[in-house]
């Protein structure tokens, strides 16, 4: 019997995705089988898929289902997964609380490596998270963040504060929105900084200078979103996305620029646009 294709191993995951809410609407089942077609799936895959759109799918087979995906499909492969997967989930122009959960759980999975045995649960608030990697004291967890801080400093850098600077660089990204970082700016960040992570003695100078190298080495968007992906869950890149509009409205007020570049970021993030509303009316009251 030969290996499954990867256009097979997608649709399984796709059926699942359908399922989440216990329902598979005549939409998506449309927009599945309209797959089916174009992929030209052989009669054994296409009776499996058959059969999968009978029954709801289990959360541990949508699981199954991903990792088998991941050990075969490409990262061109995995973007389209999740394209496919945001497609099934507005074919019937309602987002169930369900379906953006197991959409979730798809980005992270997406992101693993190596790929995980069982189901991702959801994980501890953001300080917990972060305790966690302190305590394993594995610089290799932030990879190249750590070993280029610990270069240029000139002293080892822990997790945390590795950790920490690849979150600052992120609110660093607003408050050089304009183009320009004055020093009230950089007090901004600094004390949006101090309140979640209790900086002890010069830590914060130290971590501020840590932040502006981190910036000065590489400061694009998508890769430091994703390398905070990778460390983190929803919860955690909410508690992010509400510093960023907290560090955006620390002045009293938040520039069309400022507000651009959360946005982006959020996307980035794979964050949905109610969570982003969510975020945006809990710090800004509106």
């Amino acid at each position: 019997m030969r290996e499954p294709t990867s256009e097979f191993l997608l649709l399984r995951v796709l059926v699942a995705v359908a399922w989440a809410d216990g329902v598979l609407e005549a939409d998506e089942l449309r927009f599945i089988n309209g797959l089916a077609s174009e992929y030209g799936l052989d009669d054994h895959e296409r009776a499996e898929i058959d059969h999968l759109l009978e029954n709801p799918v289990s959360i541990e087979d949508y699981g199954e289902y991903a990792r088998a995906f991941l050990r075969q499909g490409s990262p061109d492969d995995r973007v389209r997964l999740i394209a496919r997967a945001e497609r099934i989930m507005e074919a019937d122009e309602v987002r169930h609380a369900e379906e953006i959960r197991y959409l979730h759980l798809l980005k992270r999975w997406m992101e693993e490596q190596p790929v995980a045995t069982e189901p991702a649960e959801v994980a501890p608030p953001l300080l917990g998270r972060i305790g966690r990697l302190f305590k394993k004291a594995n610089p290799s967890a932030l990879g190249a963040t750590v070993r280029s801080l610990v270069g240029s400093e000139g002293k080892e850098v822990s997790v945390r504060e590795a950790y920490v600077a690849l979150f600052g660089a992120l609110l660093y990204r607003v408050i050089y929105a304009d183009r320009v970082v004055d020093a009230g700016e950089v007090d901004r960040l600094r004390n949006v900084l101090a309140e979640r992570f209790q900086f002890e003695g010069g830590e914060a100078d130290y971590i501020i200078r840590l932040i502006q190298q981190r910036v000065a080495e590489d400061h694009d968007r998508q890769r430091l979103c994703a390398e905070f992906n990778r460390l983190t869950d929803l919860a955690d890149r909410i508690t992010l996305l509400e510093a960023l509009f907290e560090t955006a409205a620390s002045d009293g007020e938040v520039s069309a620029e400022e507000e651009a570049e959360v946005r982006l970021i959020s996307n980035y993030l794979w964050i949905e646009v109610q969570d982003f509303v969510a975020a945006r009316r809990k710090v800004l009251g509106r």
